[in-house]
């Protein structure tokens, strides 16, 4: 049942990225570019660390990709005050309303994918896929 659910998962993953990705290329955004800037939407103010794994990239990648993003004005490095060493990232206000835009327009082009669920079906989706995102940390029982 474990590997069933890895294989629909992952092909259900690919199919939505293959819709979007077209849609973010207009847009003048890679994948890995929406995932940070997502993140960043959601958590507000990150370290690079924190915002490569937040946006499922790597150290390589992360680096490439706020140079980008830097470059188009999306986000902005701000002097960690505890710890000059690090900085963090964040939004700028162009970058918001971009990732804002961009969620709203994918939302609705993906609208025929999604309204074959349910209002009731999409949040018990959402929350599944919470809890298995989040693997056995919630786990009480062994």
């Amino acid at each position: 049942m474990n590997a069933k659910l890895l294989l629909v998962l992952t092909r259900c993953y690919t199919t939505i990225c293959r819709e979007i990705e077209p849609s973010l290329k207009e847009e003048g955004l890679t994948l890995s570019q929406f995932y940070a800037l997502e993140a960043l939407l959601n958590f507000k103010e990150l370290s690079i660390k924190q915002l490569t794994k937040k946006s499922f990239s790597t150290s390589g990648t992360m680096t490439v990709v706020l140079s980008n993003l830097e470059k188009k004005g999306y986000v902005k490095r701000v002097e960690n005050q505890l710890d000059k060493r690090e900085n963090f990232i964040c939004l700028s206000r162009i970058g918001e309303e971009k990732i804002i835009q961009v969620l709203s327009y994918l939302g609705t082009k993906l609208s025929d994918e999604f309204d074959v669920l349910s209002k009731t079906e999409k949040i018990i989706t959402i929350e599944l896929l919470k809890k298995l995102g989040k693997g056995g940390q919630n786990n009480t029982t062994s």
